[in-house]
């Protein structure tokens, strides 16, 4: 960078020799005698490290694809082409920048680009976010109104054209679409003065990266700047190029201002031949021929249709206030799990799935609680529960182990859900992410799916993020479930009364016979393949879970696969018929049941029962949540 930045000055030295100026023979062809590059000037900001906003990636090359062009298309000296990007671009550098330019004389032009965040308040004031701005204060961001108001209405310049490729860029503008006068003519255009405000969008996000390293509006920017069929044009033509091939809603207007006469344009001229400097990128665009390399598309993107208010985060970072009835793009998102929350009443979270050179569409609404005798996801993991009704079965087996008699009846008083599938390594992830709390989880394991670097987590490998968690104790599964507890509660989607818990041993065997008296639920032993993994077909490891047929009440894996933590310490069955029993209130072991892909078939029967120390951390034991009466 700094030998390019060394090789243009010096060439600018040699173009600029003669004091008197410039003349560029494309001007001279439109009839623009008086159009001097030598007295043109620009500012432009380009942020993508933030001190507490999420960092963007496209805002900072933008800005210094803008700039360059400008000398190497245009003839703008180098001196009079200010760069403020990342740490530099702080709200006392902007201002003080903007604030300079109140010199400049009747003769002079500036061209004023912006990329960086925007923020918009409740009133749709609009706001530059400089790099040291903070989260939630918007008196440390840049006012458009101020800049407006104080420094564009008054500046002395004969042209002034501010670009903003920003979130919320249109609140700088009140007004319609722009319409060129009849018989407009570029010298007439060019001789009137004139304010320009030019953005990337109206009053919603914009996209960050479109696939090229620029953002959308930048991109359709440079290539009408570099490659366009005309050598000299008004700004009028640039916007009408942008718009036409730009998705969002880009804006321009003039100001309404004495300094601005009707007709008045900015204008650009093209060099003859463009300064060549080393490394330069070419970008093409429909209608415009330039030799240019097709760039591999890394990142995808996120439309969100908000019916909700507040402040939108995303993997944690707050990105910026979001209305009921508006869709915004999320671009520029790295392939892979994103979580998105909205801050309001009531609060909306979901983990999103970004593939690379796709755009996902999530509704962000209101989420009703459970309801009785219906399915529910729960928000955030994307766990599926299935509704259980209240009845009675016989629980034991008369051809299993001696623990599994004597037979007796149990009355299952209340309706209840559980898991569809066994919580996955993905939805674990969530709860570490969220929490911290790994205690009881071997995560120094090979076989466990999750991974701990320094005070963060990811799975050890992408295609584990659906296999059954597992290498963790009973308090770790207990830990889970608490978890999710808290956070339904405190959406206010709790039904009353309930919790969500792991599932007594009585509600997991009356689950898993979904209504059936024989040993497996589905009937003989040679049907056991079709339904679980076990011994005879896991080739000895777990597997993702719903990989096998679920059984009549739609559970999955609840034979095979791992072992599954219920609520109950270990105890032989009384000899009586019970409601509802939670088993002994202390014990050595926890009850385990489902089998698992190390155990042989007689071990997956739906009246087995298995028992490990709660300490235990194994490969062949995970959990299935439920939502169930408290107790």
């Amino acid at each position: 960078m700094r030998t390019q930045i060394l090789f243009l000055l010096m060439l600018a030295s040699i173009l600029y020799a003669d004091d008197r100026g410039i003349k560029v023979q494309a001007a001279t062809k439109a009839g623009l005698d008086n159009y001097d590059p030598s007295r043109f000037y620009a500012l432009v900001i380009g942020i993508n490290e933030y001190r507490e906003w999420t960092d963007l990636r496209s805002a900072k090359p933008d800005a210094v694809a803008v700039s360059d062009t400008l000398v190497r298309y245009f003839g703008y000296l180098p001196e009079n082409v200010k760069l403020l990007t990342d740490a530099e671009a702080t709200r006392r550098n902007i201002l003080a920048a903007i604030d300079s330019y109140a010199k400049l004389g009747e003769n002079d032009s500036l061209f004023i680009y912006y990329a960086g965040h925007g923020w918009m308040d409740d009133n749709q004031n609009g706001f530059w976010v400089p790099t040291d701005a903070p989260l939630d204060d918007k008196f440390d961001y840049i006012s458009c109104a101020r800049i407006v108001n104080e420094y564009f209405k008054k500046y002395r310049m004969k042209h002034l054209l501010v670009m903003a490729d920003s979130c919320f860029a249109g609140a700088m503008m009140r007004a319609g679409e722009y319409k060129r006068p009849d018989a407009w003519k570029l010298p007439a255009g060019f001789s009137k003065p004139s304010r320009w405000i030019v953005t990337s969008g109206d009053l919603a996000p914009v996209e960050d990266d479109a696939g090229s390293g620029h953002s959308p509006f930048a991109t359709r920017l440079l290539q009408y700047l570099k490659y366009s069929d005309e050598q000299a044009f008004g700004v009028a033509d640039l916007y009408v190029y942008i718009r036409k091939n730009l998705r969002s809603e880009a804006l321009a207007n003039p100001l309404n201002t004495p300094q601005h006469m009707p007709g008045g344009e900015f204008v650009f001229a093209r060099l003859d031949n463009p300064i060549q400097t080393p490394d330069t990128p070419a970008i093409t665009a429909p209608g415009i021929t330039a030799p240019a390399p097709t760039p591999a598309v890394t990142t995808g993107g996120i439309s969100l249709e908000s019916r909700l208010a507040g402040d939108l985060f995303v993997d944690g970072k707050r990105q910026y206030g979001v209305a009921a009835g508006r869709t915004y793009t999320l671009g520029s998102l790295a392939p892979g799990s994103h979580r998105l929350n909205i801050d309001g009443k009531p609060p909306w979270e979901q983990v999103v799935t970004v593939e690379a050179g796709k755009t996902v569409t999530v509704v962000a609404e209101a989420i009703q609680p459970p309801t009785a005798g219906k399915a529910y996801t729960v928000p955030t993991l994307d766990l599926k529960l299935v509704p259980i009704a209240s009845g009675r079965f016989n629980m034991g087996c008369p051809s299993g182990e001696s623990d599994e008699q004597p037979i007796r009846q149990v009355t299952i008083s209340r309706p209840y859900w559980l898991g569809a599938f066994e919580v996955t390594a993905r939805q674990f992830l969530v709860y570490l992410q969220a929490t911290g709390n790994d205690q009881g989880v071997d995560l120094a394991s090979p076989d466990c799916p999750i991974v701990k670097d320094g005070n963060s987590y990811r799975l050890r490998h992408p295609d584990q993020a659906e296999l059954p968690i597992a290498c963790l104790a009973w308090d770790a599964a207990n830990a889970f479930a608490e978890w999710v507890n808290q956070r339904e509660k405190a959406a206010g989607r709790l039904p009353a009364r309930y919790l969500y818990r792991l599932p007594t041993e009585a509600e997991w065997e009356y689950a898993c016979r979904a209504g059936s008296t024989t040993p497996y639920a589905f009937g003989s032993e040679a049907n056991l393949d079709s339904y679980a993994w076990y011994s005879a077909n896991a080739a000895r490891k777990p597997h993702p879970v719903g990989g096998k047929r679920a059984n009549a009440w739609g559970l999955y894996d609840i034979n095979g696969n791992v072992w599954e933590w219920c609520r109950d310490w270990y105890d032989t069955y009384p000899d009586r018929s019970v409601a509802d029993p939670i088993g002994p209130t202390t014990g050595r072991y926890r009850i385990v049941r489902g089998g698992s892909w190390d155990e042989e078939a007689a071990y997956q029967r739906s009246g087995n029962r298995g028992r490990a120390k709660p300490d235990h951390r194994r490969l062949t034991i995970g959990l299935r949540l439920a939502l169930a009466p408290a107790l």
